[in-house]
């Protein structure tokens, strides 16, 4: 799963933004999958491969999750890098080093 987390004080757009993977230490990343909706003031939503396998292992979460499908950014296994790309294609957050 990825959560972002929106700090500011005012809503963000999330239709300016994508995730990218980087798949089992691979320089060259997956396409990147743009996102939508929005993100309240001190809010987050949390992206999924799996709605149903969220719910079942976090039952009690009362927050947005968004279903992006398998072999996605979101579809890891732990081995791979994600990335929050912004709408110029430039790495403003990311987990891992690719490559």
């Amino acid at each position: 799963y990825v959560e972002i987390f929106n700090q500011g004080n005012s809503s963000v757009d999330l239709s300016n933004w994508a995730l990218r993977r980087w798949t089992n230490g691979n320089a060259s990343p997956q396409s990147d999958v743009s996102l939508s909706g929005t993100i309240l003031s001190k809010g987050f939503v949390v992206f999924a491969n799996n709605f149903s396998s969220f719910n079942t292992a976090y039952s009690s979460f009362s927050g947005t999750v968004v279903q992006l499908g398998t072999g996605g950014p979101v579809d890891s296994n732990g081995d791979d890098n994600i990335a929050l790309i912004d709408n110029n294609g430039d790495i403003v957050d990311i987990f891992g080093l690719p490559g």
